[in-house]
């Protein structure tokens, strides 16, 4: 298994992969060079899911998770040139998914059925979230103070200066989402939902400050054979424009990639 993410202002790659003794972690700065900057290994260490690893925007700062096999989510994180910490979720579960603000500032990350919100910092939790529930359906905005995630409804959260406190809920009914992009501005966010027959995505934008989505759009209903699900969302900084792409389906009738744009009903 091999995972990357990239910054957005500068060049900062990153990359986890695992072999049959751990993981590796990566960094590149140069386009130019085949060779990482450095390389640091993790034995015994595995990453279990979607989206284990996570570059800031401004390249500052790289965010892992994975663990020991059958032991709690571990955050590691990075700084351009050296590891920062290793952080043990003790008592919360295995690692699902990690995201992380523009300026590194803030992680959060899914350890089974809990978000965790990591301040680089104070190398300390600003904020504990219990889901409810397992999903991989997460985000935050550029400033940190944004969180969206959920699986039968959307969630969208605040931080009123000591904790994160829900604004907002949404839900279509019958479906379930399985990826959230917000922009970085924290004014717009795009959800993709799936059904159990996995024959259709819905793909939902919200303006941040209401409930009431600015529009819906279903893909057209395909066999459900290779589970038409939205594998990734990405959404520019403005939320002006958004990609999303799907595992596709049998009958090839929604191509996997699917560009929109927020301001045009599609």
């Amino acid at each position: 298994e091999f995972y990357t993410d990239a910054g957005d202002g500068v060049f900062a790659l990153a990359a986890v992969d695992e072999d049959a003794l751990g993981i590796n972690v990566s960094k590149w700065s140069d386009p130019g060079n085949s060779t990482p900057d450095w390389t640091t290994s993790f034995l015994s260490y595995a990453v279990t899911s979607y989206g284990p690893i996570a570059v800031a925007d401004d390249g500052s700062t790289i965010a892992v998770i994975a663990a020991p096999s059958g032991t709690d989510a571990h955050l590691l994180l990075f700084d351009t040139d050296s590891m920062l910490v290793d952080y043990v979720a003790s008592g919360l579960g295995f690692p699902r998914y990690v995201k992380i603000n523009a300026d590194g500032c803030y992680t959060a990350f899914i350890a089974l059925s809990t978000i965790v919100v990591f301040d680089r910092d104070l190398l300390s939790v600003r904020s504990q979230i219990s889901m409810g529930f397992t999903n991989s359906a997460m985000d935050i905005s550029g400033d940190g103070n944004l969180l969206a995630y959920g699986w039968p409804s959307l969630r969208v959260l605040g931080w009123n200066g000591s904790s994160y406190q829900e604004l907002w809920s949404w839900s279509p009914g019958g479906h379930y989402v399985s990826r959230i992009a917000i922009s970085t501005d924290g004014s717009t966010i795009v959800s993709c939902w799936y059904t159990t027959s996995h024959n259709t995505i819905k793909v939902v934008v919200h303006n941040v400050g209401s409930s009431t989505p600015l529009w819906t759009y279903d893909y057209p209903m395909s066999s459900g054979v290779y589970q038409e699900s939205a594998g990734d969302v990405d959404i520019t900084d403005d939320g002006k424009y958004f990609v999303v792409g799907s595992w596709g389906d049998a009958d090839n009738i929604n191509p996997e990639v699917n560009i929109f744009q927020r301001d045009t009903i599609p």
